[in-house]
């Protein structure tokens, strides 16, 4: 089974259980953090995504980079979650994962590595 919801960020999610992934296709545009932020928040909110699902981020309809902005708030993110982390919060390590999964496949940005 598969299922797929699309919401005001233009993002399209795909979560396919069988599969053991989730795939993000992104609307036309420019990066940009809230938007992303909130795909993000319902992707990890979907009740058939598990933390440890691969996350495939299509950004091909993009037209543009990252903006500095979208950098720097998403290294904050980053500094959440690593805190996250040391709590050992089995959640957040989904998060973490997931996330830092979604930029590794994009290519959009340098490679990050696991916190």
């Amino acid at each position: 089974m598969t299922s797929d919801e699309d919401a005001h960020d233009g993002a399209t999610i795909l979560v396919e259980p069988a599969h053991r992934r989730a795939v993000i296709t992104w609307a036309p545009g420019v990066p940009v953090f809230n938007p992303w932020m909130a795909t993000m928040e319902r992707l990890l909110s979907h009740p058939e995504f598990k933390p440890e699902f691969a996350v495939v981020s299509d950004w091909r309809a993009a037209t543009g980079s990252p903006d500095q902005a979208f950098v720097d708030s998403f290294l904050v993110f980053c500094q959440s979650i690593r805190r996250a982390r040391l709590n050992q919060n089995h959640r957040s390590h989904g998060v973490a994962s997931a996330t830092l999964g979604v930029f590794e496949v994009t290519n959009l940005m340098p490679k990050v590595s696991p916190i």
